[in-house]
């Protein structure tokens, strides 16, 4: 269900400080002394020299068998050191069961695999074999950060949270999986291998775990007016994507009665798609008002679809949600403008999104109180709605005292709620408003809508007013800017300060370039640095620096090969403020905020490198929208 942005998090180095934290503190699995909490064969596991070691002998074993967690464990972030000598195969068991006879200590499920030309792979246990093979493509990065001499130290990282599974060896993510049953378990056992066959020996030490304790929401479809037909697939999918997500688990129901100060106890947030105003919807007013508090002391709220069509007639609740319904006057394909691109909920899209639904308008709506994340583009229906101001805003967010309120008008289908696209929108949305670390994002209210259309920067025929430092490294032919010869940068321009940017960008074998913004071009070229000054979104497929394309170069370092060498992708960089997103072929690889300093400043130019001599980069596409 998560694609690219749900990955996002894993690039994103944040601290929430919002309600309570999601996940505990990073606990020791192993005291460096002793095996407890743990159980194996006692001849073929010890503890030397504050190390787990597993050793098979001079002869080795027939069969396979681990060293075993006494406790199970779900949604957490798994970080240990281990050291591998041997010619065979190790690993690491995750989301696993004991199988067959306790006494050997079989497993089945999840393992991290160890071994030549298995390290970092990601293999299913006694079930269904391979799941992704790290081919390692990136061979001589791969080499420079895996110590397979059987005396240093290499660090495993293991994420199972939720349907996504994510290894990374010493800072480079070698698997990246979505588990797409939904019947497999995800919780089980923690252990260690020792594989079957020739002799071996395997260490582990620094075993140390993060838990990631899902939120509890309240699903609420209680319906005093119309009732929907698409409750119950919604009661299904925002299950499903509270399962798949890993970060909250959904109580779904019809009625009202947990709504108050004993029910609300246990939820950190509530999710409304209901109808019925106060006459209707059957709530005390002592516990209306509670319930208003209750978010703006510090909990989430979303809204989908038919949450504005509730409590019309009372101004708390439609304060604190936005708006309220006022008619629907379209039903057809509607393109929907996406005002804030670098929002959770709006981060797997373009900069337009087309979709079929029911649309709203709105009453006691004002942009003013509200940070808008999606609008209907008047131009794309038929007909007119009632608004003089044609502001017909799709979905948005604010913060509500120290609680955070999503809504979204869309959901009124069946066919809407089982849309992969829709179903990631509304996740970005709930994790939002649970405070979710990775998930923050702007709540500004009262800005204007920006134009949704990108203009381009390069007229494809000249470079056109942009500026180069070194003369002869930059030529325009058939609508690619290349970069060749000796090291230098060209400037935009203009100077932009929010924004969303992009290109399309190809470099050669053994290549270095990057994508500047918001940096500084000096007015005497004389003092023009050699590195400008500004923030860089890296371009590199294979050259000796490990930093690869989708980097925020000296910031957030990503060591994947996202673009081979000799071919084109796309990069984007969104920025709004000191928040900052970057993204490869559409998929997030850094998202968060970074103070300003002295690499970044408030505004500045784009520019495009020329890292050395010998290097080869090719752009095109090269287009910008700007946001307020």
């Amino acid at each position: 269900m998560k694609s690219m942005q749900f990955f996002s998090f894993l690039a994103v180095v944040l601290v929430s400080l919002f309600c309570v934290s999601v996940s505990a503190a990073e606990v020791s699995l192993f005291d460096g002394k002793t095996l407890d909490g743990w159980k194996g064969k006692a001849d073929l596991w010890s503890v030397k020299d504050g190390a787990i070691v597993g050793s098979t002998g001079p002869k080795g074993i027939r069969g396979n068998t681990f060293l075993v967690s006494e406790k199970s464990y779900a949604n957490y972030i798994l970080k240990l050191k281990f050291r591998f000598n041997g010619k065979g195969n190790s690993g690491i068991q995750f989301r696993s069961k004991q199988v067959d006879k306790p006494e050997d200590y079989v497993i089945s499920g999840y393992q991290a695999d160890i071994g030549k030309g298995f390290h970092g792979s990601l293999y299913d246990e006694k079930r269904r074999g391979m799941l992704h093979a790290a081919k390692n493509d990136w061979a001589k990065l791969f080499k420079r950060f895996l110590h397979l001499d059987g005396k240093r130290w290499n660090s495993y990282e293991i994420r199972a949270i939720g349907s996504d599974i994510t290894l990374s060896l010493n800072g480079l993510v070698t698997t990246r999986y979505t588990e797409k049953d939904a019947k497999l378990d995800r919780s089980g056992l923690i252990a260690r291998q020792l594989h079957g066959g020739g002799p071996m020996e395997i260490s582990f030490k620094y075993i140390r775990i993060e838990e990631i304790q899902p939120k509890k929401i309240l699903f609420v479809t209680h319906s005093a007016g119309f009732r929907h037909g698409s409750i119950p697939t919604a009661h299904k999918v925002l299950t499903r994507v509270g399962l798949d997500s890993g970060y909250f688990e959904v109580t779904a129901t019809n009625d009202t009665d947990q709504i108050n100060p004993e029910g609300l106890k246990k939820y950190d947030g509530v999710a409304f798609y209901t109808t019925g105003d106060k006459n209707q919807f059957r709530l005390s007013e002592a516990n209306r008002d509670y319930f208003i508090n209750w978010v703006k002391e510090g909990h989430a709220f979303a809204g989908f679809h038919s949450a504005t069509d509730t409590y019309k007639d009372w101004q708390p609740y439609w304060d604190m949600i936005g708006g309220s319904f006022d008619g629907h006057p379209w039903h057809e394909d509607v393109t929907l403008d996406v005002e804030d691109p670098s929002h959770p909920s709006a981060l797997h899209l373009d900069t337009q999104w087309t979709i079929k639904d029911e649309i709203y308008q709105m009453k006691n709506y004002n942009r003013d109180r509200i940070h808008v994340i999606l609008s209907m583009n008047p131009r794309s229906v038929k007909g007119k709605g009632k608004r003089k101001d044609g502001d017909y805003a799709v979905a948005w967010n604010r913060a509500f005292g120290k609680g955070k309120v999503f809504y979204t008008s869309l959901g009124h289908r069946d066919d809407v709620w089982t849309n992969p696209v829709y179903q990631e929108h509304i996740e970005g949305g709930v994790l939002y408003a649970l405070g979710i670390p990775g998930y923050e994002a702007d709540e500004r209210p009262g800005l204007a809508k920006s134009s949704p259309e990108f203009t381009p920067l390069l007229d494809g025929k000249t470079l056109s007013g942009w500026k180069a430092v070194h003369d002869g490294v930059w030529t325009v032919k058939d609508g690619v800017l290349t970069g060749r010869g000796r090291q230098g940068h060209i400037f935009s321009p203009k100077r932009y300060r929010n924004f969303h940017y992009k290109a399309d960008i190809k470099v050669g074998k053994n290549s270095n370039s990057g994508m500047y913004f918001r940096t500084q071009l000096a007015k005497d070229p004389k003092r023009q640095p050699r590195w400008p000054d500004g923030m860089e979104a890296q371009v590199n497929s294979d050259h000796g620096d490990p930093v690869r394309t989708g980097s925020l170069y000296m910031y957030k370092k990503i060591f994947e090969q996202l673009i081979p060498t000799g071919e084109w992708g796309t990069q984007e960089i969104i920025a709004v403020d000191n928040f900052i997103v970057l993204k490869v072929n559409g998929r997030v690889t850094v998202r968060g905020r970074f103070g300003y300093d002295k690499k970044h400043f408030e505004e500045g130019h784009f520019a495009f490198q020329q890292h050395h001599p010998g290097s080869e980069v090719d752009i095109r596409n090269v287009v910008v929208r700007e946001l307020p």
